[in-house]
């Protein structure tokens, strides 16, 4: 087990993110993210921010994942095209047209697929303060 398995709990972190009810968001998924929070985060370079930065990182991919659960079959091409930015529509001999933002184009540039969620935010700011250690640019 690693640092973050050892004191990040599927009870610990629905505490820091309560609206993540077992009702919503099944306890297996959670501890998936867990475990991969628990690979991908280097411990020394979050110090201290460890398990914030997990708890968001965690977040982030679990909300990812219900969003294309409940969108049904499409649900991560929906979510890859991003949001609609313009639309051209004419009825008679039909056009339809329309220019999607594509990826992590929503609220902060340059965040790539954490830009989807509001967690995935939060992680990338925090990684670009702590996470990148000694080789951030």
């Amino acid at each position: 087990m690693g640092l973050i398995k050892d004191k990040l709990t599927v009870a610990e972190f629905r505490k820091q993110f309560p609206n993540f009810t077992a009702d919503e968001y099944k306890d297996d998924r959670i501890e998936f993210y867990i475990d991969m929070a628990d690979t991908q985060l280097i411990p020394h370079r979050w110090g201290t921010m460890l398990l914030k930065a997990a708890g968001y990182y965690i977040a982030h991919y679990v909300a990812i994942e219900k969003y294309i659960e409940d969108a049904g079959p499409d649900g991560a091409f929906e979510l890859a095209r991003g949001p609609q930015t313009a639309s051209t529509e004419t009825v008679g001999p039909l056009t339809e047209s329309g220019t999607y933002g594509g990826t992590g184009t929503y609220a902060l540039p340059n965040q790539g697929q954490y830009g989807l969620t509001w967690y995935g935010q939060r992680f990338k700011q925090l990684q670009r303060i702590y996470g990148g250690g000694g080789i951030q640019l």
